[in-house]
Protein backbone atom coordinates (compact mmCIF):
# COMPACT_ATOMS: atom_id res chain seq x y z
CA UNK A 1 0.00 0.00 0.00
CA UNK A 2 1.26 3.48 -0.86
CA UNK A 3 1.96 6.11 1.82
CA UNK A 4 1.31 9.40 -0.04
CA UNK A 5 1.50 11.69 3.01
CA UNK A 6 4.73 10.16 4.30
CA UNK A 7 6.18 10.13 0.78
CA UNK A 8 5.44 13.84 0.29
CA UNK A 9 6.86 14.80 3.68
CA UNK A 10 10.02 12.74 3.14
CA UNK A 11 10.55 14.26 -0.31
CA UNK A 12 9.93 17.81 0.94
CA UNK A 13 12.28 17.33 3.90
CA UNK A 14 15.06 16.04 1.65
CA UNK A 15 14.90 18.86 -0.91
CA UNK A 16 16.71 21.59 1.07
CA UNK A 17 13.73 23.95 0.84
CA UNK A 18 13.96 27.31 2.62
CA UNK A 19 10.70 27.27 4.57
CA UNK A 20 9.29 30.78 4.72
CA UNK A 21 6.00 29.45 6.00
CA UNK A 22 4.83 28.27 9.40
CA UNK A 23 5.81 26.49 11.66
CA UNK A 24 8.53 28.65 13.18
CA UNK A 25 10.96 25.81 13.88
CA UNK A 26 11.67 25.63 10.11
CA UNK A 27 12.22 21.88 10.32
CA UNK A 28 15.28 22.24 12.54
CA UNK A 29 14.18 20.96 15.96
CA UNK A 30 14.34 17.29 16.81
CA UNK A 31 12.01 15.61 19.27
CA UNK A 32 12.33 11.80 19.36
CA UNK A 33 9.21 9.70 18.87
CA UNK A 34 10.02 8.02 22.16
CA UNK A 35 8.51 11.14 23.74
CA UNK A 36 5.13 10.32 22.19
CA UNK A 37 3.35 9.01 25.28
CA UNK A 38 -0.03 9.32 26.98
CA UNK A 39 -1.14 10.23 30.50
CA UNK A 40 0.96 7.61 32.28
CA UNK A 41 1.91 7.85 35.94
CA UNK A 42 3.91 11.01 36.54
CA UNK A 43 3.09 12.52 33.13
CA UNK A 44 0.30 14.74 34.52
CA UNK A 45 -2.97 15.65 32.70
CA UNK A 46 -3.41 18.81 30.66
CA UNK A 47 -6.90 19.72 31.87
CA UNK A 48 -6.33 19.21 35.59
CA UNK A 49 -2.56 19.55 35.90
CA UNK A 50 -0.77 19.20 39.19
CA UNK A 51 2.71 18.11 38.16
CA UNK A 52 5.04 18.63 35.23
CA UNK A 53 2.46 20.27 32.94
CA UNK A 54 1.41 22.69 35.67
CA UNK A 55 5.06 23.60 36.26
CA UNK A 56 5.68 24.14 32.54
CA UNK A 57 2.55 26.28 32.09
CA UNK A 58 3.64 28.38 35.08
CA UNK A 59 6.98 28.94 33.36
CA UNK A 60 5.16 30.18 30.26
CA UNK A 61 2.91 32.38 32.40
CA UNK A 62 5.96 33.97 34.04
CA UNK A 63 7.52 34.68 30.64
CA UNK A 64 4.36 36.32 29.31
CA UNK A 65 3.55 37.99 32.67
CA UNK A 66 0.01 36.65 32.79
CA UNK A 67 -2.29 35.54 35.57
CA UNK A 68 -2.52 32.19 33.79
CA UNK A 69 -1.27 30.64 30.55
CA UNK A 70 -2.82 27.44 29.24
CA UNK A 71 -1.27 25.09 26.69
CA UNK A 72 -3.22 23.94 23.65
CA UNK A 73 -2.08 21.08 21.43
CA UNK A 74 -4.89 21.88 18.99
CA UNK A 75 -3.78 25.33 17.93
CA UNK A 76 -5.40 28.69 18.49
CA UNK A 77 -8.65 27.20 17.20
CA UNK A 78 -9.10 25.41 20.53
CA UNK A 79 -8.16 28.59 22.43
CA UNK A 80 -10.70 30.65 20.47
CA UNK A 81 -13.52 28.21 21.23
CA UNK A 82 -12.49 28.29 24.88
CA UNK A 83 -12.45 32.10 25.08
CA UNK A 84 -15.87 32.46 23.47
CA UNK A 85 -17.27 29.74 25.74
CA UNK A 86 -15.83 31.42 28.85
CA UNK A 87 -17.54 34.66 27.86
CA UNK A 88 -20.81 32.80 27.45
CA UNK A 89 -20.37 31.10 30.83
CA UNK A 90 -20.18 34.49 32.57
CA UNK A 91 -23.19 35.81 30.63
CA UNK A 92 -21.68 37.51 27.57
CA UNK A 93 -23.35 36.16 24.46
CA UNK A 94 -23.01 39.03 21.95
CA UNK A 95 -19.61 39.98 20.56
CA UNK A 96 -18.38 42.80 18.34
CA UNK A 97 -15.87 41.60 15.75
CA UNK A 98 -14.18 43.05 12.65
CA UNK A 99 -14.93 41.12 9.49
CA UNK A 100 -11.40 39.69 9.04
CA UNK A 101 -11.83 37.14 11.85
CA UNK A 102 -10.72 33.55 11.36
CA UNK A 103 -13.22 30.77 10.61
CA UNK A 104 -12.48 29.31 14.09
CA UNK A 105 -14.27 32.29 15.60
CA UNK A 106 -17.32 31.78 13.38
CA UNK A 107 -17.38 28.06 14.18
CA UNK A 108 -17.16 28.79 17.91
CA UNK A 109 -20.11 31.19 17.66
CA UNK A 110 -22.09 28.61 15.67
CA UNK A 111 -21.55 25.94 18.33
CA UNK A 112 -22.25 28.27 21.25
CA UNK A 113 -25.17 30.23 19.76
CA UNK A 114 -23.24 33.45 20.23
CA UNK A 115 -24.44 36.52 18.33
CA UNK A 116 -21.88 38.47 16.32
CA UNK A 117 -22.10 42.17 15.46
CA UNK A 118 -19.78 42.56 12.47
CA UNK A 119 -17.60 45.60 11.86
CA UNK A 120 -16.73 46.17 8.19
CA UNK A 121 -13.78 48.13 6.73
CA UNK A 122 -14.80 51.61 5.65
CA UNK A 123 -12.70 51.63 2.50
CA UNK A 124 -11.87 49.22 -0.30
CA UNK A 125 -9.48 46.37 0.49
CA UNK A 126 -7.20 44.22 -1.64
CA UNK A 127 -7.53 41.11 0.51
CA UNK A 128 -10.20 39.61 2.80
CA UNK A 129 -7.56 39.29 5.55
CA UNK A 130 -6.94 43.01 5.78
CA UNK A 131 -8.76 45.72 7.65
CA UNK A 132 -7.83 49.00 9.30
CA UNK A 133 -9.92 49.33 12.45
CA UNK A 134 -9.36 52.17 14.91
CA UNK A 135 -10.31 52.65 18.54
CA UNK A 136 -12.86 55.20 17.35
CA UNK A 137 -14.43 52.57 15.08
CA UNK A 138 -14.69 50.17 18.03
CA UNK A 139 -16.11 52.86 20.34
CA UNK A 140 -18.77 53.86 17.81
CA UNK A 141 -19.76 50.23 17.22
CA UNK A 142 -19.95 49.42 20.94
CA UNK A 143 -22.27 52.35 21.56
CA UNK A 144 -24.44 51.28 18.63
CA UNK A 145 -24.63 47.55 19.40
CA UNK A 146 -24.34 47.40 23.18
CA UNK A 147 -21.89 44.48 22.94
CA UNK A 148 -19.96 43.69 26.11
CA UNK A 149 -17.07 41.93 24.39
CA UNK A 150 -14.80 42.79 21.47
CA UNK A 151 -12.88 40.19 19.46
CA UNK A 152 -10.11 41.47 17.19
CA UNK A 153 -7.36 39.94 15.07
CA UNK A 154 -3.92 41.51 15.44
CA UNK A 155 -1.58 40.91 13.73
CA UNK A 156 -3.77 39.87 10.83
CA UNK A 157 -2.67 37.40 8.18
CA UNK A 158 -0.95 40.10 6.12
CA UNK A 159 0.89 41.57 9.10
CA UNK A 160 -1.26 44.59 9.91
CA UNK A 161 -1.25 45.48 13.62
CA UNK A 162 -4.05 47.36 15.37
CA UNK A 163 -3.66 49.92 18.18
CA UNK A 164 -4.54 47.47 20.95
CA UNK A 165 -3.64 49.88 23.73
CA UNK A 166 -6.15 52.46 22.47
CA UNK A 167 -8.78 49.80 21.75
CA UNK A 168 -8.33 48.42 25.27
CA UNK A 169 -9.05 51.84 26.77
CA UNK A 170 -12.22 52.13 24.69
CA UNK A 171 -13.35 48.66 25.78
CA UNK A 172 -12.80 49.46 29.44
CA UNK A 173 -14.70 52.73 29.10
CA UNK A 174 -17.63 50.78 27.62
CA UNK A 175 -17.46 47.95 30.16
CA UNK A 176 -16.49 45.44 27.45
CA UNK A 177 -13.99 42.60 27.52
CA UNK A 178 -11.20 42.68 24.92
CA UNK A 179 -10.27 39.33 23.37
CA UNK A 180 -7.43 39.18 20.81
CA UNK A 181 -6.58 36.60 18.18
CA UNK A 182 -2.82 37.03 18.36
CA UNK A 183 -2.14 33.77 16.52
CA UNK A 184 0.66 35.31 14.44
CA UNK A 185 2.25 37.29 17.27
CA UNK A 186 3.53 34.90 19.95
CA UNK A 187 6.97 36.53 19.66
CA UNK A 188 5.74 40.12 20.16
CA UNK A 189 6.28 39.92 23.94
CA UNK A 190 10.00 39.52 23.39
CA UNK A 191 10.79 42.35 20.98
CA UNK A 192 12.83 45.30 22.21
CA UNK A 193 9.48 47.08 22.60
CA UNK A 194 6.96 44.69 24.14
CA UNK A 195 3.84 44.86 21.94
CA UNK A 196 2.05 41.72 23.10
CA UNK A 197 -1.76 42.11 23.48
CA UNK A 198 -1.71 41.16 27.18
CA UNK A 199 0.87 43.88 27.86
CA UNK A 200 -1.26 46.39 25.96
CA UNK A 201 -4.47 45.69 27.89
CA UNK A 202 -6.25 42.67 26.41
CA UNK A 203 -8.22 40.51 28.87
CA UNK A 204 -7.41 37.30 27.01
CA UNK A 205 -5.59 36.32 23.84
CA UNK A 206 -4.45 33.26 21.96
CA UNK A 207 -0.98 32.79 20.46
CA UNK A 208 -0.26 30.12 17.86
CA UNK A 209 3.23 29.45 19.16
CA UNK A 210 3.94 27.13 16.25
CA UNK A 211 3.58 29.93 13.70
CA UNK A 212 6.62 31.95 14.75
CA UNK A 213 8.36 30.05 17.57
CA UNK A 214 10.27 26.72 17.56
CA UNK A 215 7.13 24.75 18.41
CA UNK A 216 5.48 21.80 16.65
CA UNK A 217 2.33 22.49 14.64
CA UNK A 218 -0.69 22.68 16.93
CA UNK A 219 1.20 24.19 19.88
CA UNK A 220 -0.56 27.31 21.18
CA UNK A 221 -1.14 29.43 24.28
CA UNK A 222 -4.27 30.85 25.85
CA UNK A 223 -3.23 33.83 27.98
CA UNK A 224 -5.37 35.39 30.71
CA UNK A 225 -4.37 38.84 31.95
CA UNK A 226 -3.67 39.66 35.59
CA UNK A 227 -6.29 42.40 35.21
CA UNK A 228 -8.96 40.15 33.69
CA UNK A 229 -12.14 38.93 35.37
CA UNK A 230 -10.98 36.41 38.01
CA UNK A 231 -13.79 34.06 37.00
CA UNK A 232 -11.83 33.23 33.85
CA UNK A 233 -9.08 31.66 35.94
CA UNK A 234 -11.46 29.29 37.69
CA UNK A 235 -13.30 28.04 34.60
CA UNK A 236 -10.62 28.05 31.88
CA UNK A 237 -9.37 24.47 32.19
CA UNK A 238 -12.79 22.88 32.51
CA UNK A 239 -14.16 24.89 29.58
CA UNK A 240 -11.19 24.04 27.36
CA UNK A 241 -11.59 20.34 28.12
CA UNK A 242 -15.11 20.38 26.62
CA UNK A 243 -13.73 21.12 23.13
CA UNK A 244 -10.41 19.27 23.30
CA UNK A 245 -9.20 15.74 22.84
CA UNK A 246 -8.54 13.74 26.02
CA UNK A 247 -5.27 12.60 24.42
CA UNK A 248 -3.22 15.78 23.95
CA UNK A 249 0.10 15.34 22.17
CA UNK A 250 3.07 15.13 24.51
CA UNK A 251 5.34 15.87 21.56
CA UNK A 252 3.61 19.24 21.10
CA UNK A 253 3.63 19.94 24.83
CA UNK A 254 7.32 19.06 24.92
CA UNK A 255 8.01 21.60 22.19
CA UNK A 256 6.06 24.26 24.12
CA UNK A 257 8.12 23.38 27.17
CA UNK A 258 11.35 23.72 25.16
CA UNK A 259 10.15 27.07 23.81
CA UNK A 260 10.10 28.42 27.38
CA UNK A 261 13.86 28.05 27.56
CA UNK A 262 14.26 29.57 24.10
CA UNK A 263 12.15 32.61 25.07
CA UNK A 264 13.94 33.08 28.38
CA UNK A 265 17.05 33.87 26.34
CA UNK A 266 15.57 37.06 24.86
CA UNK A 267 18.55 37.83 22.63
CA UNK A 268 17.23 35.13 20.28
CA UNK A 269 14.30 37.37 19.35
CA UNK A 270 16.19 40.67 19.72
CA UNK A 271 18.90 39.76 17.21
CA UNK A 272 16.39 38.32 14.74
CA UNK A 273 14.29 41.50 14.93
CA UNK A 274 17.28 43.65 14.02
CA UNK A 275 18.30 41.39 11.13
CA UNK A 276 14.79 41.24 9.66
CA UNK A 277 14.20 45.00 9.86
CA UNK A 278 17.45 45.57 7.99
CA UNK A 279 16.55 42.90 5.44
CA UNK A 280 13.19 44.54 4.76
CA UNK A 281 15.04 47.76 3.94
CA UNK A 282 17.29 45.88 1.51
CA UNK A 283 14.43 44.40 -0.51
CA UNK A 284 12.63 47.74 -0.56
CA UNK A 285 15.65 49.15 -2.40
CA UNK A 286 15.06 46.46 -5.01
CA UNK A 287 11.57 47.84 -5.61
CA UNK A 288 9.52 45.45 -3.48
CA UNK A 289 6.82 47.02 -1.32
CA UNK A 290 6.35 45.26 2.03
CA UNK A 291 3.03 46.17 3.68
CA UNK A 292 3.54 44.10 6.84
CA UNK A 293 3.92 46.03 10.09
CA UNK A 294 5.40 43.11 12.00
CA UNK A 295 9.13 42.36 11.77
CA UNK A 296 8.84 38.58 11.37
CA UNK A 297 6.62 38.73 8.29
CA UNK A 298 7.15 40.01 4.76
CA UNK A 299 4.01 40.76 2.75
CA UNK A 300 4.77 41.89 -0.77
CA UNK A 301 2.03 44.02 -2.33
CA UNK A 302 2.25 42.85 -5.93
CA UNK A 303 0.61 45.93 -7.45
CA UNK A 304 2.83 48.42 -5.62
CA UNK A 305 5.86 46.23 -6.39
CA UNK A 306 4.97 46.02 -10.12
CA UNK A 307 5.19 42.24 -10.19
CA UNK A 308 2.62 39.48 -10.44
CA UNK A 309 2.39 36.95 -7.64
CA UNK A 310 2.96 34.18 -10.19
CA UNK A 311 6.30 35.64 -11.30
CA UNK A 312 7.46 36.35 -7.76
CA UNK A 313 6.50 32.93 -6.42
CA UNK A 314 8.14 31.22 -9.39
CA UNK A 315 11.33 33.19 -8.78
CA UNK A 316 11.34 32.11 -5.15
CA UNK A 317 10.56 28.49 -5.98
CA UNK A 318 13.41 28.39 -8.50
CA UNK A 319 15.65 29.26 -5.55
CA UNK A 320 14.01 26.47 -3.52
CA UNK A 321 12.07 28.88 -1.32
CA UNK A 322 8.54 27.96 -0.25
CA UNK A 323 6.16 30.80 0.65
CA UNK A 324 3.41 30.85 3.27
CA UNK A 325 0.70 32.22 0.99
CA UNK A 326 0.11 33.98 -2.30
CA UNK A 327 -2.86 35.33 -4.18
CA UNK A 328 -3.40 37.96 -6.85
CA UNK A 329 -2.61 40.89 -4.56
CA UNK A 330 0.02 39.68 -2.08
CA UNK A 331 2.77 37.17 -1.33
CA UNK A 332 3.38 36.33 2.33
CA UNK A 333 6.68 35.09 3.74
CA UNK A 334 7.01 34.12 7.41
CA UNK A 335 10.33 34.39 9.22
CA UNK A 336 11.42 33.13 12.63
CA UNK A 337 14.45 33.40 14.88
CA UNK A 338 15.54 30.07 13.42
CA UNK A 339 16.20 31.66 10.01
CA UNK A 340 19.95 32.14 9.50
CA UNK A 341 22.07 34.72 7.69
CA UNK A 342 22.49 32.15 4.92
CA UNK A 343 18.68 31.97 4.62
CA UNK A 344 18.42 35.73 4.23
CA UNK A 345 21.19 35.81 1.64
CA UNK A 346 19.40 33.10 -0.33
CA UNK A 347 16.16 35.05 -0.09
CA UNK A 348 17.79 38.30 -1.17
CA UNK A 349 19.32 36.59 -4.21
CA UNK A 350 15.85 35.37 -5.15
CA UNK A 351 14.46 38.91 -4.86
CA UNK A 352 17.34 40.22 -6.97
CA UNK A 353 16.45 37.64 -9.61
CA UNK A 354 12.75 38.56 -9.43
CA UNK A 355 13.59 42.27 -9.76
CA UNK A 356 15.10 41.60 -13.19
CA UNK A 357 11.82 40.03 -14.34
CA UNK A 358 9.64 43.02 -13.44
CA UNK A 359 10.40 45.07 -16.53
CA UNK A 360 7.35 45.42 -18.77
CA UNK A 361 5.00 43.48 -16.50
CA UNK A 362 1.40 44.69 -16.39
CA UNK A 363 -0.03 44.29 -12.89
CA UNK A 364 -3.70 44.85 -12.14
CA UNK A 365 -4.71 46.51 -8.89
CA UNK A 366 -7.09 44.14 -7.10
CA UNK A 367 -9.53 45.94 -4.78
CA UNK A 368 -13.08 45.30 -3.68
CA UNK A 369 -15.59 46.51 -1.12
CA UNK A 370 -16.81 44.29 1.71
CA UNK A 371 -20.46 45.20 2.21
CA UNK A 372 -22.69 44.44 5.22
CA UNK A 373 -24.73 41.35 4.41
CA UNK A 374 -28.45 40.79 4.83
CA UNK A 375 -28.95 38.35 7.72
CA UNK A 376 -31.88 35.94 7.53
CA UNK A 377 -30.91 33.37 10.16
CA UNK A 378 -28.60 33.14 13.15
CA UNK A 379 -25.17 31.59 12.58
CA UNK A 380 -26.20 28.57 14.65
CA UNK A 381 -29.58 28.05 12.99
CA UNK A 382 -28.11 28.25 9.49
CA UNK A 383 -25.09 26.10 10.33
CA UNK A 384 -27.27 23.24 11.58
CA UNK A 385 -29.91 23.54 8.83
CA UNK A 386 -30.39 21.00 6.07
CA UNK A 387 -28.37 22.28 3.13
CA UNK A 388 -27.14 21.64 -0.38
CA UNK A 389 -24.02 22.51 -2.36
CA UNK A 390 -24.56 24.60 -5.49
CA UNK A 391 -22.38 26.54 -7.98
CA UNK A 392 -21.42 29.92 -6.57
CA UNK A 393 -22.96 31.86 -9.48
CA UNK A 394 -26.40 30.43 -8.67
CA UNK A 395 -26.30 31.45 -4.98
CA UNK A 396 -27.61 35.05 -5.21
CA UNK A 397 -30.58 35.39 -2.87
CA UNK A 398 -29.89 32.10 -1.08
CA UNK A 399 -28.93 31.78 2.62
CA UNK A 400 -25.42 30.56 3.47
CA UNK A 401 -25.38 27.41 5.62
CA UNK A 402 -21.85 26.13 6.25
CA UNK A 403 -19.30 28.94 5.92
CA UNK A 404 -16.77 28.14 3.18
CA UNK A 405 -13.22 29.52 3.14
CA UNK A 406 -9.94 29.02 1.32
CA UNK A 407 -7.09 27.79 3.48
CA UNK A 408 -5.05 29.84 4.06
CA UNK A 409 -6.12 32.48 5.13
CA UNK A 410 -9.41 30.92 6.37
CA UNK A 411 -11.25 34.24 6.50
CA UNK A 412 -15.00 34.00 5.73
CA UNK A 413 -16.47 36.00 2.86
CA UNK A 414 -20.08 35.03 3.58
CA UNK A 415 -21.03 33.72 7.03
CA UNK A 416 -23.72 31.18 7.95
CA UNK A 417 -27.14 32.88 8.01
CA UNK A 418 -26.20 35.63 5.57
CA UNK A 419 -27.70 36.06 2.11
CA UNK A 420 -25.46 35.80 -0.95
CA UNK A 421 -25.60 38.86 -3.21
CA UNK A 422 -23.87 39.87 -6.45
CA UNK A 423 -21.00 41.56 -4.62
CA UNK A 424 -20.23 38.61 -2.36
CA UNK A 425 -20.45 36.18 -5.30
CA UNK A 426 -17.94 38.32 -7.20
CA UNK A 427 -15.52 38.18 -4.25
CA UNK A 428 -16.03 34.43 -3.80
CA UNK A 429 -15.17 33.83 -7.45
CA UNK A 430 -12.12 36.11 -7.14
CA UNK A 431 -10.84 33.63 -4.54
CA UNK A 432 -11.65 30.62 -6.65
CA UNK A 433 -14.58 29.37 -4.55
CA UNK A 434 -16.72 27.69 -7.20
CA UNK A 435 -19.36 26.06 -4.99
CA UNK A 436 -21.10 27.12 -1.77
CA UNK A 437 -23.46 25.55 0.74
CA UNK A 438 -26.95 27.03 1.03
CA UNK A 439 -29.94 26.33 3.23
CA UNK A 440 -32.53 24.14 1.48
Amino acid sequence: MKTPIVDFLRKYDNEDILRLHMPGHKGLIEIPTGYDITEISGADFLFSPGGIIKESEKNASALYETAMTLYSTEGSSLCIKTMIAMLKKIGVNKILSPRNSHISFVNACALLETEVCWLYPKSEVSDISSGEYTAEDIDEALLKTGCKAVYITSPDYLGNILDIKAISKVCKANGAYLIVDNAHGAYLKFLKRDTHPITLGADMCCDSAHKTLPVLTGGAYLHISKNADKRFLNISKSVMSVFATTSPSYLIMASLDMANKFLSEKENIFSAEERFIEFKKEISLLGFYDISKEPFKITIDTYLSSITSEVLVKSLEENKISVEYSDRSAVVLMLSAYNTEADLLRLKNAFCYAAKLKCGLSVEKMVFKLMPAQVKMSITEAFFSDDEEIPTEFSVGRICSATKVICPPCIPIVVSGEVFDKNSVKILKRYGISTVNVVK
